[in-house]
């Protein structure tokens, strides 16, 4: 958190952290967090970048966000791409889990995507 990363700096450390990975999707921004790692030159490496499950209803999750659905056909690629686009359009490097062969490759595809952003699916309602 942005108040534990204040409380290391505080402490005057002989090695500054150079990363901080931290939970970053849509559904969960981190936005203190995040400028708190900027403004002291620490890189993000965005954890469950692909989002947990959201609300209570089964099957609930980021991918089925018609939002997400909607950016990935529009980047030309898979709702799991366009999230990682998103979060990597942030300047987050990002560990999404998988242990399927297949999908570590089609993750591996979202950095040939629009580098720009990860269309519109950063506008999934948190």
């Amino acid at each position: 958190s942005a108040r534990r990363l204040d409380a290391l700096f505080a402490l005057r450390p002989a090695v500054a952290p150079a990363v901080n990975q931290v939970e970053v999707h849509p559904g969960w921004r981190n936005e203190a967090t995040l400028a708190a790692c900027a403004a002291r030159g620490v890189h993000v490496t965005a954890y469950a970048p692909l989002g947990r499950a959201l609300g209570a209803g089964a099957g609930a999750s980021l991918l089925n966000e018609p939002v997400v659905r909607e950016a990935a056909a529009q980047l030309g690629g898979t709702p799991a791409q366009a999230l990682l686009r998103w979060a990597i359009a942030r300047g987050c490097s990002v560990v999404p889990k998988s242990s399927s062969r297949a999908r570590i490759e089609e993750n591996a595809r979202s950095l040939r995507l629009a580098p720009r952003e990860g269309g519109r699916a950063g506008e999934v309602e948190a």
